[in-house]
């Protein structure tokens, strides 16, 4: 089958018109529904169905255009994977991160890229599932750092490492003088979430709902950094993770453990199975799953004042 043939009918399905397909696809309005016509005659089956507004799929249509892209898209991955065995292993390290990494990741990048002079390194924030799972899928990059477990029969994740929750707040909160503090000291205090429901917020739900309190949630963030940000305005207090809270290198935030309470989140790395990846991206992932809990998680020490 013509893959050309293909792109042209996933082009005109979305855009349900011949002349607006015809002109993004940069050919003549006869010769997209000729190619249209062909592909028809060769499935055996109408692919569109005219209508007061123009074309829309048959039911056939329907079904094939899920296949279609699913096959444009596999054609696409193909020549991705093609294009990194040529390179072999001094094109291109793409990663998909969360934004706490960013306290040891780039020490880690730093020293391999020096035994790899000519490698391109690319870092990609990404926050939701969602962006996750397409990234993978779509080989956007090599393999993920993230605190989110994906379950996926096409996604393996291993575990990096595990990194302590800690409660940040100003050092002039009222807090911050405590040299313990336990679930019922934080039950007046203004707290700030991430609106992702990342393992953090879920974390500190749970912690509340184990000892039946409810947390007051005045601001919802989507970074790291704005808490931290709202946090040196003394405005609220929240429970991140220790790296974020060091690398945001702010003597105005103080951070400290909750008394009996053992709160960590787990850091995963995610790539594809079976996929083929070029052997300096392979080293670089075993380098990481090499490396001790203690080197990347920060976890030396649960209290403190930052410098």
């Amino acid at each position: 089958m013509d893959f050309r043939k293909l792109y042209y009918f996933v082009v005109t399905a979305q855009e349900k018109n011949i002349s607006k397909a015809a002109k993004i696809l940069h050919i003549s309005q006869p010769s997209l529904s000729h190619s249209i016509k062909k592909l028809e005659e060769e499935l055996k089956f109408l692919l569109f169905q005219r209508t007061s507004k123009g074309i829309e799929l048959t039911e056939s249509g329907e079904r094939f255009y899920i296949r279609a892209r699913e096959i444009l898209q596999h054609v696409h991955n193909i020549q991705m994977e093609i294009e990194e065995i040529q390179q072999m292993g001094e094109g291109k390290l793409s990663i998909g991160l969360i934004e706490s990494v960013r306290n040891w990741l780039p020490a880690v990048i730093a020293a391999y890229t020096k035994e790899h002079p000519r490698l391109k390194v690319e870092l990609i924030e990404m926050l939701t599932i969602e962006g996750i799972e397409q990234a993978l899928n779509r080989l956007d990059v090599h393999f993920v750092i993230t605190n989110q477990r994906i379950k996926s029969d096409i996604i393996c994740s291993k575990e990096l490492y595990t990194e302590p929750l800690v409660l940040v707040m100003n050092r002039h909160h009222r807090l911050a003088g405590y040299e313990q503090i336990c679930v019922d000291d934080l039950v007046s205090e203004s707290f700030i979430v991430s609106n992702h429901g990342l393992q953090t917020q879920e974390n500190m739900f749970q912690l509340f709902k184990k000892h039946n309190l409810t947390p007051i949630i005045q601001y919802e963030i989507e970074r790291f950094e704005m808490a931290c940000r709202l946090i040196e305005q003394n405005v609220g207090i929240a429970l991140l993770p220790i790296n974020s809270v060091k690398s945001y290198h702010s003597t105005e935030l103080v951070y400290k453990p909750i008394q009996n309470e053992s709160l960590y989140r787990t850091i995963y790395l995610m790539t594809v199975k079976n996929r083929y990846l070029p052997p300096v991206v392979e080293e670089f992932i075993q380098l990481l799953l090499s490396k001790e809990n203690d080197e990347l998680a920060g976890s030396d020490c649960l209290a403190g004042t930052l410098v």
